[in-house]
C-alpha cells in the first residue's frame, strides 16, 4: 500500500475497495458450493428415507398376510369373524397388532 500512497490517496481507498469485493466474491462462491452440498445431501437422504419407508410397508403387508393365513383355519381364503375372534386370544396375533400403532 505504500507504493500507493505515494501515487495518490484515492488509488488506495479503490484498491482497498477491489480487494474486499474480491474476497466477498470468493466467500460467496465458497457458500454457494457449500450450500447446493448441503441440499443435495438432504435430497439423498430424503430418498433413502422414502425406500425405507416403503420397504418397512411391504414388510408389514408380508407379515399381515402371514398372520390372515394363519387365521384363516379352513384355507378357504377368508376369515371370517368367528376365527378372527379366536385367533385373537393368541399373543402372538395380538402383539403384532399392538406393535402397528
Amino acid at each position: 500500500i505504500d507504493p500507493l500512497s505515494d501515487v495518490g490517496g484515492l488509488l488506495v481507498i479503490l484498491f482497498v475497495g477491489y480487494v474486499i469485493l474480491a474476497q466477498l466474491a470468493v466467500l460467496n462462491v465458497v457458500t454457494g458450493v457449500f450450500c447446493q452440498n448441503a441440499m443435495d445431501s438432504a435430497s439423498h437422504d430424503q430418498e433413502l428415507a422414502t425406500q425405507a419407508m416403503l420397504a418397512n410397508k411391504q414388510a408389514y403387508i408380508n407379515q399381515l398376510k402371514d398372520i390372515f393365513r394363519t387365521v384363516d383355519a379352513d384355507g378357504n381364503g377368508t376369515v371370517t369373524m368367528q376365527e378372527f375372534r379366536e385367533h385373537l386370544d393368541n399373543e402372538h396375533v395380538r402383539a403384532y397388532f399392538e406393535s402397528l400403532e
